[in-house]
């Protein structure tokens, strides 16, 4: 679950865990930038995990935050140790 945002509008400090339903609730609505910004990661999200090898999807910048345009939506992707991208779909 992700915690209230603070003061200044942004996450507290750390890694949160939220599902998709929370994540498109709470920061994938209020602009059509956030309506296209969660979409985006939905996909990119579908695509690295479909390699079977995602460990982690960290997402962080303005779009945690409450900005209604956020500037843009930062993503690490942590891959398996064995991750291969040659091995990968292709699609990923």
């Amino acid at each position: 679950m992700l915690p209230p945002l603070i003061k200044t509008g942004d996450l507290p400090a750390g890694i949160h865990q939220g599902n998709w339903t929370e994540i498109a609730e709470r920061l994938g609505r209020g602009s059509a930038a956030r309506v296209h910004a969660v979409g985006r990661l939905r996909l990119l999200y579908d695509l690295a995990n479909r390699t079977g090898k995602l460990s982690r999807f960290l997402i962080f910048g303005s779009f945690v935050s409450v900005s209604k345009e956020p500037r843009d939506v930062d993503v690490v992707l942590i891959m398996a140790s064995d991750f291969r991208l040659e091995e990968a779909p292709r699609e990923s």
